[in-house]
């Protein structure tokens, strides 16, 4: 049920985002600092590891924008897309117990594919504009994204080890 309503809010976020884009920036900012706030209340040791995860996500999408692979009307990276990278990492961590059940390159790749057809429904929303043509830019993400997913997979993970040796040191 957790996950559900994980995956629900994040969806939620998400479409208000990219669909809201510049002019609902603010509600989506709002929803945030909601979760921000939810998660500091329950989960308040994630916070580390959820901000590795943003802060890897914000150096991808501004190297993405300063190559021109993300092409904004703003001279930095929007606010509604730092609110989803912090988003994101706030529901990857929601999904840690199903990531790794599988091996973790059927995560990666399912995590490139997924990572990938969101930025392609924000390019269709009209939420980015791509700098090259969709084939290329597409290859380019789902790259990105597989390893975004690596990323998450070790940071998360290593939480996970972190507290295993906690209890057998106890």
């Amino acid at each position: 049920m957790k996950v559900f309503l994980a995956s629900t809010w994040f969806q939620l976020c998400w479409f208000l985002a990219v669909l809201g884009t510049y002019q609902w920036q603010w509600v989506t900012l709002i929803l945030t600092l909601a979760t921000l706030f939810y998660c500091w209340r329950t989960q308040a040791s994630s916070l580390k590891n959820i901000g590795v995860i943003v802060s890897a996500g914000l150096v991808l999408d501004t190297l993405n924008k300063q190559f021109s692979i993300f092409i904004f009307p703003t001279q930095w990276l929007p606010t509604w897309l730092l609110c989803l990278w912090v988003l994101f990492s706030w529901y990857a961590y929601q999904l840690k117990p199903i990531l790794y059940r599988f091996p973790k390159i059927y995560v990666s790749l399912v995590g490139g594919f997924g990572g990938t057809a969101s930025y392609f429904a924000g390019y269709k929303l009209q939420a980015v504009e791509f700098g090259f043509n969709t084939s290329t830019t597409l290859a380019i993400l789902f790259l990105e994204w597989c390893l975004i997913m690596l990323l998450i997979l070790k940071v998360y993970g290593h939480e996970k080890l972190e507290k295993k040796l906690e209890t057998e040191t106890d």
